[in-house]
C-alpha cells in the first residue's frame, strides 16, 4: 500500500474512531416489508382476486411475501401455505389478464402490459424452484404453460398501431424478453423431471420453438440490448413510474439465469444503476430529471411515483420515511412496497464501496450524468448534474429534450401544452437538507426555484451555488424567484447592492447558511424581455467555513458591491461567491440559454485535511484479456475514447479525486477511499460482460476480499450477428 494511502486511511480512521464496516440492511429490513405485505393481504381477508384491475401484479407481490414468511415456518405450515397457493391459482384456473408489450388507451390495443405481472410471476418461480412444498408441481406446471405463455427465441420487438409498428419501449422489451429467457430456461432444464414439462418441450418442439438459450438469438439479443445500454445509459432514465420495472426485470435475470454472460450483464447494469442513485440521491431522495413518465410532469410529490428509491433504499437503511410495517411508505405505497420486496427476497446486493457513499456521503462532491439518446450527435453538455455535501444536495434540474425519433402525445393530455412521451422531463433546481430530519415530501418542503420547469435548461450549477429563474407577469415585479418552504424561519430583512438583492437564512441547525440572492433589472420599459422572468441564485455555504451568519453576509455584501466609477459601467451581474469564484450570470436566462456563461475561478487554497488520491488498479480494466480480440467501440466520439463519460463523480472533500467513471465505452469504475473497496465493470465487448469487487480495506486487515466474475467467452465462442441485433 502507497505510504500516502496509508496515512489517508489513518487520517480518516483516526477522525472517525466509531466506524463499522459497511452492512447491506436487506436481511434486517426483509421482516418489516413482509409484515407490511402480510397486514395487507389481512386487511383485504385474503390474496388480491385475479383481475384485470391489478394486472395480476398484486397477487404475485403478495404470494412472493406469503411464501417468503412460511419458508422458515414448519413442514406443516409450508404444505398447507403451498396448497393454498395451488388452489388459488390451479383450481381458480387463472390465466393471461392481456398481451406483454405496451398498452395504449385505444380500443383494441389496451389489454398490454401483463409482462409487467409476469415478472413476479418469474421471480415466484426461481425463488421458489427447489422447494415443492411451497411451489407444488402442479403449481409450478401451471404458472409456465397456462399463465406465463412466453418462451421461444423472437423478441416481441415492436407494438403495432393500426398499421404502422413502432420499436418496443426500453422497460417493456426488458420485462417481456427476460421472462422469454427464464421460461425458456425452465422448461428446457426440467429439473424437476416433470413428464408435463417434458411434454411442453416437445410440443413446442415439434412447432418450430427454440427452447435452449444456448442455441437460439434471444441470449445474444439480451446481451446485445444490455451492452447497447451500458455504453449509451438508459433510454427512460429516472423514469418515475417504469424504471422499477426494468430494475426488476435486470434482477430476476441476474438472481436466476443459468447462464453466466446474461446473469453478470444484467449485473453490470445494476452496479451502473447503484452508483447512479449513490449520487443522484440523499437518503433515498431524489428530484432530478427523467424521461418516459410524462403523465406525471406536473406531480408534486418527491419520490410518490419514483419507487426505485425503495429498491436501494432497503439495502442502504439510509431512508427519509418510516419503517414501519402499518403506517409507514411500505404498507401505504404498493410500488414502493413491491420494489422494497424484491430488493429483499431477490439475489442482488449493491456492492460494498457504492453502498458505502450511500450511507455516508462524501464531504463534497460533484456528478455529471450523460445520456446518448437526448439531443442529435455527440452529447457536448450533461443531462444531470448534482453538486453534494456530507449536509445538502444540490440539483440542477436537467436540460429538456424533445425526443427527435417517433414520439407520443402524452395520453390523457393529448395536443395541449404538455411534454410528449419520449421527451427528457426537467425539474425546478433544488437544495435537500439532512431528510431525515427535515423529512420533505413534496416540491413545497424543499427550497427551489417557482414556476414550471418541465421544459428548461436547468444545468446552472457550481459548487455550492444554483442560478435559476420564475416566470412573472408583472412589470418590475417584487417577488422572488425562490420558493423557500413555510417551516425554515426567515427574518424577512433583504440587503442590496448595485446589481443584486440578498437575503439570508440561518439553517446552522443542518450545519448550513443559505444566501438567496435576486438580480435588480433596470427600471426601464425597453428592457422588459429581461422581465419576463425573475432570477435569483441559492447559495449553500457549510457552516465550517465560516465563523457566523454575520460573517457571511458582510462577506457576500463587499464581494458583490461595485465601485462607483466614472462612467458607469453596465450591469454584468457577476456574482462573487463566499469562496471568491466570480460567477458570470446571464441577465436573460429563460430555460432556453446557459446561465452561467463563465467562471473566473479563485485561487484555490488546499483546505486541511483534504488529500489527494490515486486509483489503485488500472482503467479501463481488462478481466480476462483475450488476443486477438477485436474490441467494439461506441462511445460518445467515434473512433476512440469519449473525452465526455456517460457518468462521472469528482470528489472534493475530504479527499480530492475521480471517484467514478463510465466512459461510454462499456467500462465502469467506482472508487471508495474512505473505505479503500472498488468495483469495476468491463462491458466493451458484448458477449463477454465481466465484474470485479474489492471491498473495504482496514489498515490492519489481512488484505483485499476480491470477487471477480465473468464469463470469459473466447474469441471462437463469440455469438455471431442476427438480422435483429444489428438494430440495437
Amino acid at each position: 500500500m502507497p505510504l500516502r494511502y496509508l496515512m489517508a486511511v489513518l487520517l480518516i480512521a483516526a477522525a472517525s474512531p466509531g466506524r463499522s464496516a459497511t452492512a447491506n440492511h436487506a436481511d434486517r429490513n426483509l421482516p418489516i416489508v413482509l409484515d407490511a405485505w402480510k397486514h395487507r393481504v389481512d386487511m383485504n381477508r385474503g390474496v388480491h382476486a385475479w383481475n384485470r384491475r391489478h394486472d395480476g401484479m398484486r397477487v404475485f407481490q403478495e404470494w412472493v411475501a406469503l411464501l417468503t414468511l412460511a419458508k422458515s415456518g414448519s413442514a406443516e405450515d409450508r404444505r398447507r401455505t403451498g396448497m393454498e397457493l395451488e388452489d388459488y391459482v390451479v383450481g381458480g384456473n387463472i390465466g393471461p389478464l392481456g398481451f406483454i408489450g405496451t398498452s395504449l388507451p385505444v380500443p383494441g390495443y389496451d389489454q398490454g402490459d401483463f409482462d409487467m405481472s409476469l415478472l413476479g410471476c418469474t421471480s415466484l418461480i426461481g425463488l421458489f424452484a427447489d422447494d415443492r412444498d411451497l411451489l407444488t408441481d402442479a403449481t409450478l406446471v401451471h404458472l409456465v404453460g397456462k399463465v406465463i405463455r412466453t418462451w421461444g427465441q423472437k423478441p416481441k420487438a415492436h407494438f403495432d398501431v393500426g398499421f404502422v409498428a413502432f420499436p418496443e419501449t426500453e422497460n417493456h422489451l426488458f420485462m417481456s424478453e427476460s421472462t422469454r429467457f427464464l421460461a425458456n430456461q425452465v422448461i428446457w432444464e426440467n429439473r424437476r423431471g416433470l413428464p408435463e414439462l417434458t411434454s411442453l418441450r416437445d410440443s413446442l418442439t415439434r412447432e418450430g420453438e427454440v427452447l435452449d438459450n444456448g442455441q437460439g438469438t434471444l441470449k445474444r439479443m439480451l446481451l446485445k440490448l444490455m451492452h447497447r445500454t451500458m455504453r449509451k445509459g438508459f433510454f427512460e432514465f429516472n423514469a418515475q413510474v417504469y424504471q422499477r420495472f426494468t430494475i426488476h426485470a435486470l434482477d430476476n435475470l441476474y438472481s436466476f439465469s443459468a447462464d453466466a454472460a446474461v446473469s453478470e450483464g444484467a449485473a453490470c447494469l445494476l452496479d451502473y444503476l447503484s452508483a447512479l442513485f449513490a449520487f443522484q440521491s440523499y437518503d433515498g431522495l431524489r428530484y432530478g430529471p427523467f424521461r418516459r413518465s410524462s403523465e406525471t410532469y406536473q406531480d408534486s410529490s418527491i419520490i410518490g411515483r419514483d419507487a426505485a428509491c425503495s429498491f436501494f433504499a432497503l439495502q442502504s437503511g439510509a431512508f427519509a420515511w418510516r419503517a414501519d410495517a402499518r403506517r409507514g411508505l411500505w404498507h401505504a405505497n404498493t410500488s414502493h412496497a413491491s420494489m422494497a420486496l424484491f430488493s429483499a427476497v431477490l439475489k442482488y446486493r449493491v456492492p460494498e464501496p457504492i453502498l458505502a457513499y450511500m450511507q455516508e456521503r462524501p464531504g463534497e462532491y460533484r456528478a455529471e450524468i450523460r445520456s446518448a439518446y437526448a439531443g442529435s450527435g455527440p452529447r457536448k453538455r450533461p443531462t444531470e448534474i448534482y453538486h453534494g455535501s456530507s449536509r445538502f444536495l444540490l440539483t440542477a434540474g436537467g436540460r429538456y429534450e424533445s425526443y427527435a425519433g417517433p414520439n407520443f402525445p402524452t395520453p390523457g393530455l393529448w395536443f395541449r401544452k404538455a411534454p410528449w412521451v419520449y421527451d427528457v422531463i426537467t425539474r425546478s433546481s433544488s437544495l435537500i437538507l439532512d431528510p431525515r430530519r427535515e423529512k420533505p415530501r413534496h416540491i413545497g418542503d424543499l427550497l427551489h426555484f417557482r414556476g414550471s420547469q418541465w421544459r428548461a435548461n436547468n444545468l446552472a450549477v457550481h459548487r455550492g451555488f444554483l442560478y435559476g429563474y420564475s416566470p412573472s407577469s408583472a412589470y418590475n415585479s417584487p417577488d422572488w424567484p425562490q420558493h423557500v418552504p413555510s417551516a425554515w424561519a426567515r427574518d424577512g430583512e433583504t440587503h442590496a447592492t448595485r446589481d443584486f438583492e440578498f437575503r439570508f437564512l440561518d439553517r446552522s441547525d443542518a450545519g448550513v447558511y443559505i444566501v438567496l440572492g435576486r438580480l435588480r433589472p433596470p427600471k426601464t420599459y425597453f428592457k422588459w424581455a429581461y422581465q419576463k422572468n425573475l432570477r435569483g441564485t441559492i447559495e449553500v455555504v457549510d457552516t465550517s467555513r465560516v465563523a457566523s451568519l454575520e460573517e457571511l453576509k458582510g462577506a457576500t455584501l463587499r464581494n458583490n458591491s461595485i465601485r462607483p466609477r466614472w462612467p458607469l459601467l453596465p450591469r454584468r451581474y457577476v456574482y462573487v461567491d463566499f469562496a471568491g469564484n466570480r460567477l458570470h450570470l446571464n441577465p436573460r436566462y429563460d430555460g432556453a440559454r446557459d446561465g452561467i456563461t463563465r467562471i473566473e475561478k479563485a485561487e484555490e487554497l488546499e483546505a486541511p485535511g483534504v488529500l489527494a488520491f490515486d486509483l489503485p488498479f488500472t482503467f479501463p480494466w481488462h478481466a480476462h484479456p483475450a488476443a486477438g480480440d477485436a474490441v467494439e467501440l461506441a462511445g460518445f466520439l467515434p473512433g476512440g475514447r469519449s473525452s465526455r463519460p456517460l457518468f462521472q463523480v469528482d470528489l472534493y472533500a475530504p479527499w480530492r479525486g475521480k471517484a467514478a467513471l463510465s466512459d461510454g465505452e462499456g467500462n465502469m469504475y467506482v472508487f471508495n477511499p474512505a473505505t479503500g473497496g472498488y468495483c469495476l465493470s468491463n462491458f466493451r465487448a458484448w458477449w463477454n460482460p465481466q465484474r470485479k469487487i474489492v471491498l473495504s480495506r482496514s489498515v490492519e486487515g489481512p488484505g483485499d476480499k476480491v470477487s471477480e466474475s465473468g464469463p470469459g467467452l473466447r474469441n471462437e465462442e463469440r455469438p455471431g450477428a442476427n438480422s435483429y441485433i444489428g438494430n440495437l
